[in-house]
């Protein structure tokens, strides 16, 4: 199955896989596991991010509720997603500007907002006037994501991160 376009495997994500194995040895699971942890959100993420791009030609005929959470998915949703991945991605050793760049904490809001985002996109798939296969997809994807703890247990790993990248340092 090929992947979406907008997707988390960019071309910063595959070289963030690479540079993770010269990490020193210490530190490199901290780092495996805030990458594999992404990948395992991308996993549960992804069958919505595949909805979007497979309907997004008949966006023109949704309306409604409808039309407005297929442009959340698109928007705020996958943005928001997509730009955690890149801030995890840009948190492995290896490149320059890492020491300067790197920012655990300004991923920890924006894990914070993705939270808020996905109650708010499951509420609205449960009240809202959307196709019933697409309503027990989003529900699927929120409580996949809220059972697995996923937002909670990227925080940890962005703290545990966060003691090992000197913030705003040349």
């Amino acid at each position: 199955m090929s992947e979406p376009r907008a997707t988390l495997y960019s071309q910063k994500w595959r070289e963030a896989r690479g540079r993770v194995h010269a990490i020193e040895p210490a530190a490199r699971p901290l780092f495996i596991s805030i990458l594999d942890h992404m990948e395992h959100g991308w996993h549960a993420f992804r069958p919505l991010r595949e909805w979007y791009e497979r309907n997004s030609e008949h966006a023109g005929t949704a309306h409604g509720d409808y039309l407005h959470l297929l442009d959340f998915v698109d928007g705020e949703l996958s943005d928001v997603f997509l730009l955690i991945g890149v801030g995890v991605a840009d948190l492995v050793p290896g490149w320059d500007g890492w020491a300067a760049e790197a920012d655990p904490a300004d991923l920890d809001g924006w894990t914070e907002l993705f939270s808020r985002y996905l109650a708010v996109f499951r509420l609205a798939c449960v009240g809202g006037d959307v196709p019933e296969p697409f309503r027990a997809l989003g529900v699927s994807v929120v409580e996949v994501l809220e059972s697995s703890r996923w937002t909670d247990e990227l925080s940890a790993l962005l703290a545990a991160v966060g003691e090992l990248v000197p913030v705003g340092e040349e």
